[in-house]
């Protein structure tokens, strides 16, 4: 029988579960027509009421220097919680 290597790191949080969250139209909005990036009414206070239960990652498809940027329009506490 084959051993499938895990997809996430190992949880280091000590929570029991993860919860995954898609970035993009998830937890934030682009709009292409405006050039505006404009984050989902109280994506921030979910987060922080979400990770005293869940270790949270964050799912995207982005490039690396979007999803940064993307993550700029957090707060830090928030932030943190991803």
């Amino acid at each position: 029988m084959q051993t499938v290597k895990p997809f996430l790191p190992s949880n280091k949080s000590g929570k029991l579960y993860t919860l995954v969250l898609d970035l993009d139209e998830t937890l934030i909005h682009y709009n292409e027509r405006k050039g505006i990036m404009g984050l989902r009414p109280a994506a921030e206070s979910f987060l922080r009421l979400m990770e005293k239960f869940y270790e949270i990652v964050i799912f995207t498809a982005a490039t690396e220097d979007y999803t940064e940027w993307a993550f700029s329009f957090f707060d830090k506490e928030a932030a943190a919680a991803i």
